[in-house]
């Protein structure tokens, strides 16, 4: 009768233990979400994909970087938020997202993307790309650098923690396989 009002009592405080550590992650996971929405890899990664096609030798299939982007999107997301929550604490990653809901930071992600789609458009014209860095205006820089002097700034200056070789592998290894599934979808 002991052994099993131990399992009895047991069991349920188990139950909430595993239902309290989920409720605990959701926020986080929430952020971290929130936090990919406001830094955008996804959205640069979308760019990396057209890029990719476009500078291309082969002939590839018309709308293959649309299907790519559409297929590939919503996995890098999930990846991406994942990257941050083992990484990043949740003091971090509430740094990083008031940082990037700041006008600064939104500045910079607009910045970092124009960027990229220029040189996207001069590797679509055929044209030599002269200056491949991102050159900020004095007063953004002065804030990224004050950002980067955070906890959470170091892993966003520079891209310190989605430039990691790990990392990188996983998000060519998943563009390659969005980009597969819609070739067998063009066959």
């Amino acid at each position: 009768m002991k052994r099993f009002l131990l399992a009895f009592t047991i069991l349920p405080l188990g139950v909430i233990t595993s239902y309290a550590s989920t409720l605990a992650t959701a926020p986080i996971a929430a952020n971290a979400l929130k936090l990919v929405d406001l830094v955008k890899p996804h959205v640069r990664e979308a760019q990396a994909i057209r890029f990719m096609l476009t500078v291309t030798p082969m002939q590839m299939p018309a709308g293959l970087a649309d299907c790519t982007v559409k297929e590939a999107m919503p996995a890098m997301r999930s990846y991406f938020a994942a990257q941050f929550i083992e990484n990043m604490t949740k003091i971090e990653i509430d740094q990083a997202i008031a940082f990037f809901n700041s006008t600064a930071g939104q500045e910079i992600v607009a910045l970092r993307l124009e960027h990229e789609q220029s040189l996207l458009d001069t590797a679509i014209g055929k044209a030599q790309i002269v200056d491949e860095q991102l050159h900020y205006p004095a007063p953004l820089q002065l804030q990224l650098v004050s950002f980067g002097a955070t906890p959470a700034g170091k892993y966003f200056v520079g891209d310190e923690l989605l430039a990691r070789e790990a990392i990188r592998v996983k998000v060519s290894d998943m563009r390659s396989d969005a980009m597969a599934k819609c070739l067998a979808g063009h066959n």
